[in-house]
């Protein structure tokens, strides 16, 4: 029955790139000096040897700040353990650092899969990551959301059903701001080919950080002005709503400063909750 369960704001984190320069190995870090090299970066050039060498933190360790957020909202994480690639290029899954981040991560927070772009229309490959992310947090993982919002129906959720997956949360744009599948509402995902509702739960988001900052162009006040207006319509009628963010995407040298600001000023009016940065 729509608004028989009050609207709540779901915050989540896929964690692409845990960091931008550490825990990549000497060979990625060489690779990418080379190209900073050609196109005259110089100063990125200097902010990876400031972190490789400690004298700076890593940009994109945002994590203790994410982590205080968890004061205003319930929190979710989403990570990437594919194989690297020229689209998955997040830190190796075997990795010490990273695993422990992954623990430390899992013993706090609810954590899912990130399933990789090898592995939206692969099972085997889904499996494999999966079975990596068990390990490292000594769980069973339910939870998923496709890296780059992948879907291939209906193989993707027929994939994740076998590899024992029951809460999906991909089913948002890319491009624009809205829900996809035009309700707020979770709701278990029919097979219409064997005419059954499955047992696979849809998590449908509201719009995503790239989204509204890169696709659309939008400013950080035009984006949470149209977020609030929309979260009180959704209001009405119960339902989540649900917003995609990363860890990259908490950088003030990178332009997200304001986004930031203005992310804690829309959880801080909307859940009535005291907050101190």
């Amino acid at each position: 029955q729509f608004g028989a369960k009050p609207t709540e704001i779901r915050l989540s984190f896929d964690i692409d790139h845990a960091w931008k320069y550490k825990n990549k190995g000497w060979l990625r870090n060489f690779g990418g000096t080379i190209k900073n090299l050609l196109m005259l970066d110089f100063k990125s050039i200097a902010e990876r040897l400031c972190v490789l060498t400690g004298f700076k933190a890593d940009p994109y360790d945002t994590f203790h700040e994410i982590y205080k957020l968890a004061e205003l909202v319930k929190i979710e994480f989403f990570i990437l353990l594919g194989d690297y690639n020229k689209l998955d290029i997040n830190i190796p899954y075997n990795n010490h650092a990273f695993r422990k981040l992954i623990k430390q991560i899992s013993s706090k927070f609810q954590t899912g899969i990130h399933p990789s772009s090898k592995a939206f229309n692969n099972l085997t490959n889904l499996e494999k990551e999966i079975k990596r992310l068990n390990q490292i947090t000594v769980k069973t993982t339910f939870s998923s959301r496709q890296h780059f919002l992948l879907l291939h129906l209906p193989d993707t959720y027929k994939f994740l059903i076998k590899s024992g997956i029951r809460d999906e949360n991909t089913m948002g744009f890319a491009d624009a701001i809205g829900f996809r599948s035009g309700t707020s509402h979770p709701y278990r995902w029919f097979d219409f080919e064997k005419n059954d509702k499955t047992e696979l739960w849809i998590h449908p988001f509201i719009a995503m950080d790239v989204t509204m900052r890169d696709y659309l162009k939008m400013t950080p006040e035009q984006a949470f002005g149209q977020l609030t207006m929309m979260f009180n319509e959704v209001k009405k009628y119960g339902g989540d709503f649900g917003i995609l963010w990363h860890n990259s995407s908490f950088l003030d040298s990178e332009g997200w400063g304001d986004w930031k600001k203005e992310l804690i000023a829309f959880l801080i009016n909307n859940l009535g909750t005291n907050f101190a940065e």
